[in-house]
């Protein structure tokens, strides 16, 4: 029984290890670039070709689905924060301005959550990124350099290794 204990244990550690970055990014311990709503708005497959759709504070990139893509149904929630509009099932941009959650119902809570675990769970679906405030976003620009730091640094060959040190 332990025996069988201790290999479960192992193979969670070792699972842990291998996804340790899509755990971090989900739970917000992650690298994900934060995201203001305005610099959103640019990705819409108009003004650059990724189209990234924003639900429950995570962006998500939908390029790869034909269903967000200019010109159809869908590509109403290109470039923007639909949690609001995916809630109440609307196409009406007007409405995704709204931005309380606790507004909604509780069906129209549970109508965003089935969307939200699509769209986390779907492989066309990457998360990119977390929806901030623009205050929010200064404050996380240093930890985003930092990431990027930190993971640079690891990929230089051992002669080269260079010591970082954070002030």
């Amino acid at each position: 029984m332990f025996i069988i204990l201790l290999g479960v244990l192992c193979c969670l550690i070792i699972l842990g290890f291998i996804f340790r970055e899509k755990i971090m990014d989900v739970f917000g311990g992650g690298s994900l670039r934060p995201f203001t709503k305005e610099e959103l708005r640019e990705y819409d497959g108009i003004r650059k070709p990724q189209i990234y759709v924003g639900c429950k504070g995570f962006v998500f990139d939908v390029t790869k689905s034909l269903s967000y893509k200019p010109g159809t149904t869908y590509h109403v929630f290109a470039g923007l924060d639909a949690t609001i509009g995916l809630a109440k099932m609307s196409l009406n941009p007007a409405e995704f301005e709204i931005t309380e959650e606790s507004s909604l119902s509780t069906s129209e809570k549970a109508t965003v959550d089935q969307w939200f675990n699509t769209f986390k769970t779907h492989y066309k679906y990457p998360i990119v990124g977390r929806l901030v405030t623009e205050a929010k976003s200064k404050q996380l620009s240093f930890t985003s350099y930092y990431y990027s730091v930190s993971y640079t640094h690891l990929t230089l060959p051992t002669s080269e290794l260079v010591q970082i040190q954070v002030v």
